[in-house]
This record gives C-alpha cells, structure tokens and sequence, in this order.
C-alpha cells in the first residue's frame, strides 16, 4: 500500500521548477483602482518637477503552461506592444526589442504561487536597465497580481498592477 502511494506522489509530482497548481494562461484586464507606481530619482534635481509616472497598462494575454510562458501586452486599444517568452524552469530566455536593437534577457522560477523573473535590458554589452517582475495568481485564480521593480541609470521604480481574468 505504501508503495503505491509514494508512486502516485512520484506520478503526480511535477518537474523541478514547476509549480503543479498555477496556470497563469488567460485573458487579463487591469483594474485602474488598484493601480499603484512609484518612481524615485537617484540623483535628484531639488528644483526639478517630480518623475512621471509609468502609464496604466493595457490589457494582457498570457498563453502556455509548464515549461514555457508567453506574455503578450496590449495597449488600451487591444494592439500588442511587446511579447515575451520566459522559462518557468530557470533556464535564460532571449526576447529582442526596438526592432533587434536590444535584448530581454530573463529568468524565472516559481515560489508558490508566484512567478518570479529577474530579467536585464541591454544594448550590445550594456545594461541599459534591470528588474524583477512578480506574477501571482489569486487562489481563486480570478487575480493576477504583478509587482514590478525597474531599475536604469537615474531612477528606481516600483508598480503594483492587479488585473481581473477575462470572462
């Protein structure tokens, strides 16, 4: 009986690195309330204004399960602005942006929940910046919180976006 039981577990286990409970795919609205930024300056002008503040998001469809996920932002009218491939695994996953100009660089693994990605921007062999996005679903899986952290040369950046699935 014992043996039986640790065979199913075995069966049932999923990959390393793959969380056996969450499926991210879907179709995503963000919920403007909830909508949080916060930018800081690293060396601030005293007399200049304050930084602006990352525009709301558009709309998100993620697609993929398991070892792969695609990540396909909308503007407000529905029109893609950027698609990026990550590995659920923690293997380094390439995305050009600007036409091949420069490259998205990222890992992520799962904790729990959550999908965490770390990930660089760069232009040849320069950082232009680097941050880490955290994607956690609800239990319900009706939410989909994103953290984000930015940081480039002059500023650090913070942003919340809860979106809502799609009906």
């Amino acid at each position: 009986m014992i043996g039986c039981v640790l065979v199913l577990l075995f069966l049932a286990a999923a990959p390393p690195g793959e969380s056996p409970t969450v499926d991210l795919s879907g179709r995503w609205i963000p919920d403007p309330a909830a909508y949080e930024s916060r930018k800081e300056l690293k060396n601030p002008d005293p007399a200049a204004p304050p930084p602006a503040v990352t525009p709301e998001p558009g709309r998100l469809i993620i697609s993929g399960k398991g070892e792969f996920l695609v990540f396909e932002l909308l503007d407000k009218e529905g029109t893609p602005i950027s698609t990026t491939k990550v590995s659920t695994g923690g293997e380094t996953t390439m995305n050009p942006r600007a036409g091949g100009d420069l490259a998205h660089a990222s890992k992520s693994r799962w904790e729990g929940r959550a999908l965490i990605t770390q990930w660089r921007l760069t232009r040849g062999d320069a950082e232009v910046m680097r941050g880490t996005d955290r994607w956690e679903l609800s239990q319900d899986r009706s939410t989909l919180t994103l953290i984000g952290t930015t940081e480039d040369t002059k500023s650090r950046s913070r942003s919340k976006t809860v979106y809502r699935r799609e009906r």
